[in-house]
């Protein structure tokens, strides 16, 4: 069991740390919502209700960017857009693209040209 016992466990600790600092990041760039179950009285059957739209149980949707999933827990939903911060806004726009559900910084006076930015918030 020679030197790498000691330096092999903190490497381990180390990497561990890592991957949730990551998946933490990743996920709270994400607005998620969750709602319970309904009955469709019609049908008589469970399922979810979303936006005035009844779907069944072990169903996956997108709306609007907004990606949502009904199983036997509930109706889940998340918004992943992203918006661009830390851009010069006296000089670039930040305009939406509904298609891609992306925000792209262009200049103001040349919409060819894209902008710099700091950062992504969700």
């Amino acid at each position: 069991m020679g030197p790498c016992k000691n330096s092999c466990a903190k490497m381990r600790i180390l990497l561990t740390v890592c991957i949730v600092l990551v998946v933490s990041v990743a996920l709270s760039s994400a607005v998620c919502t969750q709602d319970k179950l309904n009955m469709d009285f019609k049908t008589r059957t469970k399922g979810c209700m979303h936006k005035g739209t009844f779907h069944e149980i072990n169903t996956k949707w997108t709306v609007k960017c907004e990606e949502c999933e009904c199983s036997q827990s509930g109706l889940y939903c998340c918004n992943s857009v992203l918006v661009p911060s830390g851009y010069d806004q006296e000089a670039c726009n930040s305009m939406f693209n509904e298609e891609s559900c992306t925000y792209e910084v262009t200049r103001k006076d040349d919409p060819s040209i894209p902008c710099e930015y700091k950062s992504m918030k969700g």
